[in-house]
Formats: structure tokens, sequence, C-alpha cells
């Protein structure tokens, strides 16, 4: 696997950013309001920013292997 089959997701379409940020890419995504507030309660219980819980489930996630 190359770095450039990292960056493709499964579905083929490769991923559109709209900036970096130092060595990360800026994206847009839309979640339901339900599950943002429930995202902003953990984070918030947690003491991290909402980006931070974020990428943390989804580093989780892509350990498991879901």
């Amino acid at each position: 696997m190359t770095k450039e089959d990292d960056q493709v997701p499964a579905n083929g379409n490769p991923a559109r950013t709209r900036a970096m940020r130092g060595k990360r890419n800026v994206i847009t995504h839309t979640l339901p309001p339900e599950l943002l507030e429930k995202i902003d309660r953990r984070a918030g219980e947690l003491g991290i920013p909402r980006a931070a819980f974020i990428n943390m489930a989804l580093s989780k996630a892509l350990e498991s292997g879901v």
C-alpha cells in the first residue's frame, strides 16, 4: 500500500480538503444535531475539545477494524 492509497476512501473517491493546518487536513463533515450534542457532552466530560474527541473516536474505530 502506498501513501497515496491511504488518502483514497474505500469508495474510490479522493477526499476533498479545504486547507492544511500544519500537518493536518481541514475537512467539512455534517452530523445530525443529536449526535453532535452527544459528542459535545462526552468531550466535555473528558475535558477535551470536540475535534480531539472525534479524532480519538475515529482512530479507535479504525484500530478495531470498523
